[in-house]
């Protein structure tokens, strides 16, 4: 399996260990994983990662609201009497 296949397919579990710890079976710590699964739930944590990464990337540079800038103004008016 590519990691590309990975990607799309964030529902499949392949190792066993992550398929117990998916199903509730049995709460795995990361001490408790082989490194074959260690390394295939960190692959997974940093595919999770880029795709929040690339979805939300644009947040940042969006204008902060009219409305919302009033509103922390008048917050901050209120902290100040």
């Amino acid at each position: 399996m590519t990691r590309e296949s990975e990607e799309s397919k964030p529902e499949d579990l392949s190792h066993p260990q992550l398929r117990t710890a998916k199903t509730g079976q049995k709460h795995l710590r990361r001490k408790d994983l082989t490194p074959e699964a260690l390394n295939e739930l960190q692959h997974r944590r940093r595919v999770i990662g880029a795709g929040l990464k690339r979805m939300f990337d644009g947040v940042t540079t969006e204008p902060i609201p009219a409305d919302f800038l009033q509103l922390i103004e008048k917050i901050g008016r209120m902290a100040e009497d």
